[in-house]
């Protein structure tokens, strides 16, 4: 009898995939084969009969093909044709020998649970209720003499099949209960698997249970408003404090109502476009919305919204920051904006028209400063002509004296030799008188000359302010001499040290005037009503070879630290309308650095002098700012 081909061969399939089934199988039929081959070699050495081989012969066929079919793959298969394989045997066995009475018919029992075990329960029925229509069709042709089997006479053979039943039975017994022992060890590993995963699970809760604990405290103690809602009808889930303060809604009345019932969109169209704004990313950042609250006030908000899933549900957390007043902020910067070209342009007008009087007063202030260097030159030229005027008294009065003089003694002697009454004593004393006159008449006049041309050199060379090629120690003692007469009531010395033949290519009339304004400033400020004054102009070539260092010092009463720093300032003087002008070192300053490109600096101690050095190069620059 063929049963249908069961249709429950998952669980045989499944259960051929495991690796221990696999093993188990393979030596089950491994052992199936070697224990029949043997059986067989055992019953023709002691018996002798063929009918005893015949069926050990075909179960190591039958072992054969199912290790073929095995290593194919077909599992389900192998195994099935296995347990109908023995079970033919079996049946083919008791057909030829013994009957009912075989003792090999007790194979069934271990061909059900093998059955049972390996492809399935309805394979186990199957075999069960074959094994029993057997059974019953035996005893039936027995009973009525439709067959008669051969009777087993041979103890040997009845011995040899109740030990290969036994085998059979306890090696099959054996592989079923091991099978069951590893299937009752994987069942216990399950459960133990089952029970860290409960507790891993349990653990997954808790701390699960403890993070929404913690967000919802941070939630709550966000400064920002925060409403998690469900994100296709929009239902509220979860608001916190601030989003309440800031809506204006109690969390009572906003939970389980959506943003349009509230009032906060228009319609739901309004939404969707919110929800649009998604589109594949799952965030939407910087939605700018307006809102009517309660109240009736509009405010505009920035939404910023992430959708999560939680459990199975979809949702979305929004974010919202309340930027009213910046968009009014906004609004108020573009209209500054808007007004603001005009006011720039405006402002830069107003900034031209001011630069404009600037300039002006600059070019105003820079003619006043000329001028001023102008009347401090033509006052500088006026002492000057007013000492050479009182010092050429001297030498024309000199002169004039003696020419009177002269001119008396020759009209006498002219009389006389008229009127014959000279004599040669009173010629020869007239010759002398006239010899004598003659030579301080001389004199007299030498002294003047020398004076107008040395003033006369001063006075051209600062009044045309050429460059040209000058001795140094010349230049310096010329200006010195035009001074002397100016200052003749002190009882002041100017010392000259200057080497000779030091020859500069610069401007000669610019430097006399510097010259000038710094001996009269020591004489006037630092040796005034005293009687032992010294004023040194001293020149020495510098470390470069490329300048000259001329300093003009003196031993008077010096310059107090606190006017150091201003000596150069215009109209600044200790001598205020007591002649003083405050323009002398300023006009002096400015020619050493703007004429003969050169500095100029100060050093004094109180009580023991004043000193100013030059530094000026040998050949001045043709042009300097």
């Amino acid at each position: 009898m063929k049963p249908p081909a069961s249709p429950a061969r998952a669980p045989v399939t499944a259960g051929f995939e495991g690796t221990e089934l696999n093993l188990l199988f393979v030596r089950l039929l491994r052992t199936t084969v070697a224990v029949a081959l043997l059986y067989s070699v055992v019953s023709m050495v002691f018996i002798g009969e063929w009918v005893m081989v015949l069926g050990p012969v075909l179960i190591a066929a039958a072992g054969t093909v199912c290790l073929g079919l095995h290593a194919r793959g077909h599992h389900a298969r192998a195994m099935s044709l296995f347990i109908w394989a023995l079970w033919a045997v079996v049946v083919l066995q008791s057909t030829l020998r013994g009957g009912a009475l075989n003792p090999i018919l007790n194979v069934n029992v271990v061909l059900v649970l093998l059955a049972g075990w390996l492809v399935g329960m309805r394979q186990a029925v199957w075999v069960g209720l074959a094994s029993a229509a057997w059974y019953v069709a035996l005893a039936l042709s027995t009973q009525f003499g439709w067959w008669t089997p051969t009777n087993i006479t041979s103890h040997w053979s009845l011995l040899i099949a109740q030990l290969g039943v036994l085998g059979g039975a306890f090696m099959a017994f054996r592989l079923v209960l091991k099978a069951y022992q590893q299937h009752v060890d994987k069942v216990q590993t399950l459960n133990r698997t089952l029970e860290e995963k409960l507790q891993a699970l349990s653990d997954q809760d808790d701390a699960l249970r403890m993070s929404e604990r913690r967000v919802m405290q941070i939630l709550k103690a966000s400064p920002l408003p925060i409403i998690v809602a469900e994100f296709e009808t929009g239902v509220g889930l979860e608001i916190n404090p601030a989003w309440e303060q800031a809506f204006q809604r109690l969390r009572a009345d906003v939970i389980g109502k959506t943003p349009v019932q509230l009032g906060f969109w228009r319609d739901q169209a309004h939404r969707e476009q919110f929800k649009q704004e998604f589109g594949t990313q799952r965030r939407v950042s910087g939605y700018e919305v307006t809102f009517t609250l309660p109240d009736g006030a509009e405010r505009t908000f920035l939404l910023s919204s992430e959708r999560f899933m939680y459990g199975e549900l979809d949702c979305v957390m929004t974010i919202s920051m309340d930027v009213t007043e910046r968009k009014l902020l906004e609004q108020q910067l573009k209209d500054l904006n808007a007004t603001l070209e005009q006011r720039v342009l405006d402002r830069t007008s107003a900034l031209d028209e001011a630069n404009s009087n600037l300039l002006e007063t600059m070019r105003t202030l820079q003619r006043a400063q000329d001028e001023l260097i102008g009347v401090e030159k033509l006052a500088s030229l006026g002492s000057l002509v007013a000492g050479v005027a009182h010092e050429l008294n001297t030498p024309l009065g000199n002169a004039l004296i003696t020419a009177s003089a002269l001119h008396e003694m020759t009209e006498r002697a002219s009389e006389q030799a008229l009127a014959g009454t000279l004599k040669r004593s009173a010629f020869l004393e007239f010759m002398q008188n006239m010899n004598d006159g003659a030579a301080l008449t001389h004199k007299s006049l030498e002294r003047a000359v020398e004076l107008i041309r040395s003033f006369k050199q001063v006075a051209v060379d600062q009044e045309s302010e050429r460059r040209r090629s000058f001795d140094l120690h010349q230049t310096v003692h010329e200006v010195v001499e035009t001074l002397k007469p100016s200052f003749k009531h002190q009882q002041a010395q100017i010392e000259l040290v200057v080497p000779a033949d030091m020859v500069l290519e610069s401007f000669p009339g610019p430097l006399g005037q510097v010259v000038i304004n710094l001996v009269s400033n020591a004489l006037v400020h630092g040796l005034a009503g005293r009687n032992d004054g010294v004023v040194e102009l001293r020149a020495e070539e510098a470390a470069d070879g490329k300048s000259v260092v001329l300093t003009v010092s003196d031993n008077g009463r010096g310059i107090a630290p606190e006017h150091l720093g201003q000596v150069f300032d215009p109209f600044f003087t200790t001598k205020l309308g007591q002649g003083g002008s405050g323009l002398g070192l300023a006009v002096s300053h400015r020619i050493v650095s703007r004429i003969l490109g050169g500095r100029i600096k100060v050093s004094s101690v109180p009580g023991q002098g004043a000193e100013f050095e030059l530094t000026i190069p040998k050949v001045a620059p043709q042009v300097v700012n």
